[in-house]
């Protein structure tokens, strides 16, 4: 005998698939948000690039100006200063009436190379090397011979450095004014700063 009873029916539903302008759709709008979250990103690289220049830059300065105030602090007399270049007088310290190698310092700019330069007389420079100079020479012609040399070495302390000048606006007081930045020019930072002599001359 055949069981009739009745039974619950399944009916299995079809799924639907992703028609081709759905997945279109989706393609492009993936690659619009894809495009976003990049830009995004790329935006804040670049700002935290920038603020790590600035920073470098801002260092820079500071360290820059630290040195030359130091060398300014110490003089005793401007023996001659320019827009590019200064000289200082740290004093008759061997008390011979002359201004010796071993006293004297000298700051440049080139334009050329933007970068300072620092010049001063060699350590443990022998009697005989060390040079005396009368108080009314032409310490321009005399730091330009000098510049560089082995009993008058210089040291590059600072490239990049786009714009310089010194002004003696008293002969106790100096003024320098510089634009340091990086080595792409990326960031940049000035220097407005005063310095007054602090040494003695006997």
């Amino acid at each position: 005998m055949i069981d009739i009873t009745d039974k619950p029916m399944t009916v299995r539903s079809r799924r639907r698939a992703f028609t081709i302008v759905e997945l279109m759709i989706a393609l492009v709008i993936t690659a619009l948000l894809a495009t976003g979250v990049t830009t995004m990103l790329f935006a804040v690289s670049q700002g935290t690039s920038s603020n790590t220049d600035q920073r470098r830059v801002n260092a820079k300065r500071l360290i820059l100006a630290e040195r030359v105030g130091n060398v300014i602090r110490a003089a005793a007399q401007v023996l001659d200063v320019s827009t590019t270049s200064l000289t200082v007088w740290y004093g008759d310290r061997n008390e011979d009436g002359k201004v010796n190698l071993s006293e004297m310092a000298n700051l440049k700019w080139s334009s050329a190379d933007q970068t300072i330069v620092y010049s001063t007389g060699a350590t443990g420079l022998a009697e005989d090397d060390d040079i005396g100079y009368d108080i009314s020479s032409d310490f321009a012609s005399v730091a330009a011979s000098l510049d560089g040399t082995a009993n008058f070495p210089s040291q590059t302390w600072a490239t990049n450095v786009s714009a310089s000048a010194f002004t003696a606006n008293t002969s106790r007081i100096v003024t320098i004014d510089m634009t340091v930045s990086d080595a792409d020019n990326a960031a940049t930072a000035d220097i407005n700063a005063t310095f007054s002599l602090r040494g003695t001359v006997p």
